[in-house]
């Protein structure tokens, strides 16, 4: 005799995660002091030189070393409300010559989305980021990186993805 089984499984799989932006996840650029709406944090000496910052794989890398306040943007593609945003955002040790405070924040659209303020010295620090979007965000709109942290430290961004 021979028994033939048919089993069934049901459920759902959640789509993986797909890119914020469009054709380039790499495109970070510096932003403009106008486009910063923490622009009021920026010090006077805010000078962020092309050599201070690079993408590096997949990764922005901010030296705040030559870059004490960094406002990195690219444009976001089209969003909707209960999209979720995931990213990591990382620093290695934090050291100064005298003690201070990095700030870091994600904004979209001119809202800040996250932001940690982070006392100095610091050990390394990883944060793995679930964002949930309260609202929906048209194409075009400003995905930025906002920076200030004093001493020579890195800070990492990795890719921005999007869970449907």
């Amino acid at each position: 005799m021979r028994c033939v089984g048919l089993v069934l499984l049901a459920g759902c799989v959640p789509p993986g995660p797909v890119e914020v932006w469009g054709s380039d996840p790499l495109a970070w650029t510096p932003g403009t002091e106008a486009e910063d709406p923490l622009a009021d944090h920026r010090p006077d000496d805010a000078a962020c030189p092309d050599a201070a910052w690079q993408i590096e794989g997949q990764v922005l890398e901010v030296q705040s070393g030559a870059c004490r306040h960094g406002w990195f943007v690219q444009e976001a593609g089209s969003l909707r409300a209960g999209d979720v945003l995931e990213v990591e955002l990382w620093h290695t040790g934090l050291d100064a010559a005298e003690e201070a405070q990095a700030h870091a924040a994600l904004v979209l659209g001119g809202e800040v989305l996250w932001e940690a303020f982070v006392d100095i010295p610091d050990d390394p620090r990883v944060w793995s980021l679930t964002l949930d979007l309260p609202s929906d965000v048209p194409e075009g709109e400003l995905l930025g990186l906002h920076l200030h942290n004093h001493g020579d430290n890195v800070w990492k961004l990795g890719p921005v993805l999007v869970r449907r």
